[in-house]
């Protein structure tokens, strides 16, 4: 990866990911406990999107999740810190707290990580809520105190489905992140094992997507003509009942491999006075560590299935 990209500039797709990943828990909750009926574009999946536009310096990621109204919009991002998902979980009419190990962000500062790498952000949004979805909202600000809403009407309105954009104009020096390689990197690196898919685009490739909205996906590395999805892999270390055979694949997907197996394999969990989950594989030989400036073999840290520290 690049060294324009430091750790602390790529934590903002972490942080923006597990938004998404959130906004799409909060709505399969509503929908798993039968406090909504109906929801606004019912057909559409539940999944995260990822594009990028190296020409317009643009980074963009949208979700098909809950989505916002208007005073949602002005509530969740009109005040810094102020933590949706924490409001969700403490609802006592949504009786949500046995979620709060699935909802990623409590604490309400991830959506202003974009500003790090962004001269302006923009929010494209539709609640999934029937009534209050009939309206689609943009906010934009440049992260210098003041930011507008406006409703979108005509074709603005109808290009945003149920869900949120959150569309990034990067600085000068941080384009890099409208690299498609360098996003996918990043997003490997820190959100493999999200619960929901991660599909990604260069929206400068031509590509085509079909008009029911479902991704056009395309298998490979370019995702060429398509959409390619990046986190096929299970988080194995949350399975309690893994066979031998899904911990060789796990340990050849952590290796970067196709072949090997671990010499030892060490799964252990406990509940008290912490919850761990852990997977730890003893190679049988050493890495290589020919072409390799770092030092990737080590122990991942992760939390609600993003990476924290490696």
């Amino acid at each position: 990866m690049s060294p324009r990209c430091p750790v602390l500039l790529q934590v903002f797709i972490r942080e923006l990911i597990s938004n998404a990943s959130d906004a799409l828990e909060k709505l399969r909750f509503l929908q798993a406990t039968a406090q909504v009926n109906q929801v606004t574009n019912a057909a559409l999946p539940l999944r995260i999107r990822i594009s990028t536009d190296p020409v317009a310096k643009m980074f963009v990621i949208e979700d098909s999740g809950i989505g916002m109204s208007h005073e949602e919009l002005i509530d969740n991002l009109g005040t810094i810190a102020k933590s949706g998902s924490l409001a969700f979980l403490e609802d006592p009419k949504l009786n949500a707290k046995d979620k709060a190990n699935a909802i990623i962000g409590q604490f309400g500062v991830g959506f202003y990580s974009s500003f790090v790498v962004s001269d302006r952000v923009e929010v494209y949004t539709r609640s999934h809520d029937p009534i209050k979805g009939e309206k689609a909202y943009k906010w934009v600000s440049d992260g210098l105190g003041e930011f507008t809403v406006e409703e979108l009407e005509g074709e603005d309105a109808k290009a945003v489905e149920r869900g949120t954009r959150i569309v990034c104009h990067l600085k000068s020096d941080c384009e890099e992140f409208a690299n498609l390689t360098t996003v996918k990197q990043v997003a490997q690196k820190f959100s493999s094992f999200v619960s929901f898919p991660i599909y990604v685009k260069d929206m400068s490739a031509a590509a085509t997507t079909p008009v029911d909205g479902s991704p056009d996906v395309t298998d490979g590395e370019d995702g060429v003509g398509g959409e390619s999805e990046l986190n096929k892999q299970e988080a194995l270390w949350l399975k309690p009942n893994a066979t031998e055979e899904e911990h060789t694949q796990f340990f050849r997907y952590l290796s970067n491999t196709s072949w090997g197996q671990p010499l030892y394999s060490i799964v252990y969990h406990t509940d008290a006075p912490l919850s761990i989950k852990a997977a730890l594989y003893i190679p049988e030989d050493a890495p290589s560590r020919l072409m390799r400036s770092g030092n990737d073999v080590g122990v991942a840290l992760h939390s609600r299935r993003v990476l924290v520290k490696k």
